[in-house]
């Protein structure tokens, strides 16, 4: 009998494969030890395969009590177990040893392991040939864990047929040692930046061995790494392959889900954001926001501040009238902010053209409106993109006053005041912090306020380096402007904001309009200062552009 075992059945889940009559493959998975979390990455492994409706699983946490028998109707082994450094189980009976082997090269199934799970063994030459490689302490290396695109070299390979290419958050080793038979099916660039070779690196191989199959997969570090639904995928299609010789499970889907009040974007099954517009919103909003399959890092409708919705704006006082909380008999503010008309085109490459019409009005009475473009730019190789957020002002009927709630030191002020316009919510994180185009601003009583052209917040989501910056368009804005921001992990509440009335109200005349201009920049690693300079030279190379009528 195997040790600990955990056996589920099959779940359908839509990732390409629709339920051919094939009889399903039996994967079995070595778990149990690992010098990574095996406890939290082990059910991932298990729900890919599984969620394909093209598996059964059966999960071992004792490999080393299997004997032959225990192989009897599987498919494929997978290891996502290691006997690496000061490793508890060193061994496996010998019986299992040769029937493992043979189960491969004699009865045609296959091999599958997963970043170190063939880490292991370092005196059994026979495995080795089996898994096509092994960390080598004295030759192997890797950077830190970061954001990479990956990308087939061997399209026709049934791994990698019409494989897309796709970023992940993950490890990345370097300078590996292969089999001679190996076949390299896809490669990831190896970032000087982040402690890489500079140089394209395998993190895809297959071998034949006898009649069966193996394939090495360096990718999958921890849980969030295998989460990402392009990983799932290849370590499915890998498993397919190792099993029978041929793939069925498909790649994930990159396109548009659109909705009524709603238009999101999905990279290879994972979606990168979502923009929500309908008339149950108490105002339009980005909520998703991720980058490639990572967490979503802004926050709606948290619970201390119900009214806090991603990235959005809203007006604070128009009038008097308070267009930013939201009334608790109601759930609405008492000002409306209203779309009533909105227009939405988009290209296959992820790129979006957003535009608006929206009405402020209070008791049916609109006082102002506003015509917003957003213009969402397609993710480059990393998964970066930023969203330009452009919008026009004009009061209806008369003079409309722009207000927020006083600062300390004004009438009535607080040391909270003063915020109003375009604001991101962020999600909870490890290590926050703002940073301007001069290096890192200083917090004083868990706020930030301070005068630039720019401004990123930073912060570790799920243990990975993330960072939102915003650019208000120096043809717009003469000079810094001021930002307000908060941290305060214990809520846990991060928020930020070219706080645009900050320094006082302001009235528009009939006869005038406004226009606030903006770029959103979203990447995985952090913003510092030069980056953010960068980013503002980029917008100044843009130029004016359209406003949001044309």
């Amino acid at each position: 009998m195997m040790g600990r075992v955990l056996i589920a059945g099959a779940v359908m889940m839509a990732m390409g494969w629709m339920g051919q009559a094939e009889p399903p493959v039996h994967a079995l998975i070595l778990s149990g030890q690992n010098n990574h979390d095996w406890r939290s990455t082990t059910p991932v492994l298990q729900e890919a395969l599984e969620g394909t409706g093209r598996f059964t699983v059966t999960v071992t946490e004792a490999p080393e009590t299997l004997t032959p028998a225990d192989l009897d109707g599987v498919d494929v082994i997978v290891s996502n177990w290691n006997a690496w450094g000061e490793a508890a189980v060193t061994d496996w009976r010998a019986d299992f040893r040769e029937a493992f082997l043979a189960f491969v090269r004699n009865e045609g199934k296959g091999f599958v392991s997963v970043h170190a799970g063939s880490s292991s063994f370092f005196d059994w030459e026979e495995y080795h040939d089996l898994a096509i490689t092994t960390w080598d302490l004295d030759r192997m290396g890797h950077g830190a864990v970061h954001a990479f695109p990956v990308r087939a070299t061997e399209t026709e390979h049934p791994i990698t047929a019409d494989m897309p290419a796709f970023v992940t958050h993950d490890e990345l080793w370097h300078d590996v040692p292969l089999h001679d038979e190996a076949e390299i099916l896809a490669l990831a660039y190896s970032s000087e930046e982040h402690g890489g070779t500079g140089r394209d690196e395998p993190i895809l191989f297959a071998r034949r061995y006898g009649t069966g199959r193996s394939v090495n997969l360096l990718l999958g570090h921890d849980a969030a790494a295998m989460a990402v639904p392009a990983f799932q995928a290849l370590f499915a299609r890998s498993a397919e392959w190792a099993a029978t010789g041929d793939v069925t499970v498909g790649w994930p889907e990159t396109g548009w889900e659109k909705a009524s009040g709603e238009v999101a974007f999905r990279w290879n099954g994972a979606e990168v954001w979502r923009f929500r517009f309908g008339p149950e919103e108490n105002k339009p909003y980005f909520d998703p926001v991720s980058i490639g399959g990572g967490p979503n890092l802004v926050w709606n409708a948290p619970p201390d501040h119900s009214w806090h919705h991603g990235i959005w704006f809203s007006w604070k006082y128009l009038n008097g009238v308070n267009y930013w909380e939201e009334e608790p008999d109601t759930g609405r503010p008492a000002g409306r902010t209203q779309v009533v008309d909105h227009e939405i085109t988009t290209q296959d490459d992820g790129a979006a053209d957003i535009r608006l019409a929206l009405e402020y009005a209070y008791e049916g009475d609109v006082v102002l409106r506003e015509d917003r473009r957003i213009a969402v730019s397609a993710p480059e190789t990393d998964g970066a993109y930023h969203i330009d957020w452009d919008a026009l002002f004009t009061p209806v009927g008369g003079p409309v006053e722009l207000d927020r709630t006083p600062i300390e030191g004004e009438p009535g002020g607080a040391r909270g005041g003063g915020y109003a316009g375009l604001s991101v919510r962020l999600q909870n994180m490890a290590n926050p912090q703002m940073i301007h185009p001069d290096g890192a601003a200083a917090m004083e009583e868990e706020f930030f306020d301070f005068d630039a052209t720019a401004a990123a917040y930073n912060g570790a989501f799920g243990g990975r380096p993330y960072g939102i910056a915003i650019v208000p368009c120096p043809d717009v804005f003469d000079g810094p402007t001021p930002w307000y921001g908060i941290s305060v992990p214990a809520i846990p509440f991060y928020y930020f904001s070219p706080a645009y009335l900050f320094r006082g109200p302001q009235t528009l005349e009939p006869d005038e309009t406004l226009r606030l201009r903006y770029r959103i920049a979203v990447r995985p690693g952090y913003w510092d200062a030069e980056r953010l300079r960068d980013l503002e030279n980029t917008m100044k190379s843009d130029g004016d552009g359209p406003s949001p009528g044309e």
